[in-house]
């Protein structure tokens, strides 16, 4: 039932302010108390990223700060090294420093392990569960050689650097063993710049992906290889 019409045009009467005294106080809502953080999936480069500095994980993947003056020339001489060996074509040029660093490795006594192996993967793609972490990765090289040992290769365009990658290798050992359960696994680091092969056997460490999972606090681990961090004097409290 409609009580009243009004005139086309005319404005709609407007109720009248509310008395200010009667106004309810907004309602303040306590903070939520912390959420507890789960970090649910990985890959072994940031894992490794995080055991050399939890900051520099933080400051490089979380929040994802990048510097425009920062040189690309070292990734990109990797990114072509890791297509040319794993036999990708590429239609960029090759400079004679990747020629020499990809000739190092198909020159080497590499070669004929590779002739020999029963099997060969290159660029070999994997994921597997440790708990509930999830990490997923690829291997540059692996192999199995007659007398049944898998060997895992990772190729490294830089100088050595003792530790860096323990966490990466051993990783890509537990993702092995879980596809063949049995089978004897090592892992070596091929350092081609200078020519050196480097066995890496430390094992996995278990506690540390914990504390990946539910990290956050991202403080600042000091140590050589802050020479060479993209966030020293800038984000990062270390001068």
């Amino acid at each position: 039932v409609i009580d009243q019409v009004w005139p086309a045009g005319d404005p709609l009467p407007l109720p009248a302010p509310a008395d200010s005294a009667a106004t309810p106080a907004p309602l303040v809502l306590a903070p939520l108390p912390a959420q507890p953080v789960a970090r649910s999936s990985s890959n072994p480069t940031h894992l490794a990223l995080y055991d050399t500095c939890p900051r520099k994980f933080f400051l490089s993947r979380l929040a994802s700060i990048r510097y425009p003056e920062a040189s690309t020339a070292a990734i990109n001489t990797g990114t072509l090294v890791h297509k040319l060996l794993a036999g990708i074509s590429t239609d960029e040029p090759v400079p004679p420093e990747v020629e020499q660093l990809v000739a190092t490795a198909t020159n080497s006594p590499l070669a004929a392990e590779l002739a020999s192996a029963l099997w060969v993967e290159r660029e070999f793609d994997f994921v597997f569960a440790i708990d509930d972490l999830v990490i997923d990765g690829t291997i540059d090289l692996c192999f199995e050689s007659p007398s049944g040992i898998i060997t895992i290769i990772d190729y490294k365009t830089g100088f050595p650097r003792p530790r860096a990658y323990d966490l990466q290798m051993a990783l890509y050992r537990e993702a092995l063993s879980r596809l063949y359960p049995g089978k004897p696994i090592r892992s070596e680091l091929f350092y081609l710049k200078s020519n050196q092969r480097i066995p890496v056997d430390a094992p996995l460490d278990r506690a540390l992906l914990h504390r990946f999972q539910s990290a956050t606090d991202f403080s600042t681990q000091p140590g050589p290889h802050c020479q060479h961090c993209p966030h020293l004097g800038r984000a990062c409290p270390i001068s």
